[in-house]
């Protein structure tokens, strides 16, 4: 497993997120080529947990998981970016709906 791509913690996403590219063994025990993980997987976790034990904690509830290309694993982050964005939106329409008319 190695890293290919980090996608950095913004305003829209809690933390960063790593793209990892697999190697022949994880590809046939996982069945895709690419790894999406909320977080990035520190060399100590890797060490300590070992690889295996990290990808198979991943989550498809959390938007984690596996992807066949890394565009896909991108997109699926971006995808949890334009859900916050959302979310936001509503919220900030809830907030503008519940503001009294100013008596004039």
């Amino acid at each position: 497993m190695k890293l290919v791509q980090e996608i950095k913690k913004s305003e829209l996403l809690e933390r960063s997120w790593g793209i990892y590219k697999l190697n022949a063994n994880e590809k046939k025990k996982h069945g895709n080529n690419y790894a999406l993980s909320q977080g990035v997987f520190s060399d100590y976790a890797i060490k300590k947990f070992g690889v295996d034990e990290l990808l198979s904690n991943l989550k498809d509830s959390n938007y984690e998981g596996f992807f066949e290309t890394q565009k896909e694993a991108y997109m699926q982050a971006k995808l949890v970016e334009m859900k916050s964005k959302i979310e936001r939106m509503e919220l900030a329409m809830k907030n503008v709906l519940k503001l009294q008319t100013p008596e004039w």
